[in-house]
């Protein structure tokens, strides 16, 4: 009902037990149980839902070209910095190194096809 998605089920259905974990005390027998949890269960799953449609997201795409100066491609960069700098420092040194070692390969494959080429 809320995800098709493995995964984002198996995270509502952690949330939903945390937050019956939080709530128990609060509980106060006047319905079953099992009607409580599945209030608790319901709203939970809402609530992350309106957060979700809150965030709006908007995909990166990876056929931009750099040294074009398009509006849609600069706002895709702008939007790409912003996501790696609000990744801790660690991972963004990772990130970096990925990246470097994949702009390397590109380079190594170019200068092979053009070499390839003059032959």
């Amino acid at each position: 009902m809320f995800s098709q998605d493995d995964d984002e089920v198996n995270d509502l259905f952690q949330e939903v037990l945390v937050n019956l974990w939080k709530r128990f005390k609060s509980f106060e027998h006047r319905s079953d149980i099992k009607t409580w949890i599945y209030r608790v269960a319901l709203n939970t799953c809402i609530s992350i839902d309106r957060k979700k449609r809150r965030a709006a997201t908007v995909r990166l795409t990876m056929d931009i070209n750099l040294f074009e100066d398009r509006d849609e491609d600069t706002r895709q960069v702008d939007m790409l910095h912003k996501r790696i700098s609000k990744l801790l420092p660690f991972d963004r040194r990772a990130y970096r190194l990925l990246f470097f070692a994949f702009i390397r390969a590109k380079v190594i494959i170019i200068s092979e096809n053009a070499k390839l080429f003059s032959l």
